[in-house]
């Protein structure tokens, strides 16, 4: 078997997508391009919060099924395929969480952060990077998640907005704070 990175790229243009999705709504099996497409974001997704891979594999699972059972529902013109596949992940997660009686947390890989503050104009980018990581210890797990949607998984603000359930402006207003606290904290060590 070839490496699982492989196996989970399916590379189809947006208009594409939406024909399977079409497909899929009416004859389930068409949801497989889909699900090959989007299984290692959602579970990286859900991995970088629960930290436990076989838990993982259950809520991907969930998700993954809830998405083809309510696929009938998805409407194209208000967020992309993916950004709905992250709220059912989103979703899937809190509940895990409430269910636990813990609090959800949000992960940041070193790696991603480390690719972050590579990308930075700054001269001392390993002392960046140690403050960046004491910095973002400082934020609420809610702007944590923020920052890792907008600049680890790229999402857009309405992509993040639809995930959040509030407004496109208000996902930037957010976003835009988040990250000027983050400075401001940075800037104090």
């Amino acid at each position: 078997m070839q490496g699982q990175n492989q196996y989970h790229i399916s590379t189809i243009t947006q208009e594409e997508e939406w024909e399977i999705i079409a497909k899929a709504i009416n004859d389930p099996k068409h949801f497989e391009k889909l699900y090959e497409r989007y299984f290692l974001k959602i579970f990286r997704y859900i991995l970088n919060r629960i930290r436990e891979e076989q838990i993982t594999s259950e809520i991907t699972s969930d998700v993954f099924s809830k998405a083809i059972i309510n696929l009938h529902k998805y409407r194209r013109k208000e967020v992309p395929f993916v950004a709905w596949l992250y709220g059912i992940a989103r979703n899937e997660i809190l509940q895990f969480f409430r269910k636990q009686k813990r609090e959800a947390v949000v992960f940041v890989e070193e790696e991603k952060l480390r690719h972050f503050t590579e990308e930075l104009d700054e001269v001392n980018k390993e002392e960046l990077f140690t403050q960046m990581k004491k910095a973002l210890e400082q934020l609420s797990p809610d702007d944590v998640e923020i920052i890792e949607m907008k600049y680890f998984q790229q999402l857009s603000h309405k992509e993040i907005a639809n995930l959040l359930g509030v407004s496109e402006e208000n996902a930037r207003v957010k976003t835009f704070r988040i990250i000027k606290k983050l400075k401001e904290l940075v800037n104090k060590m």
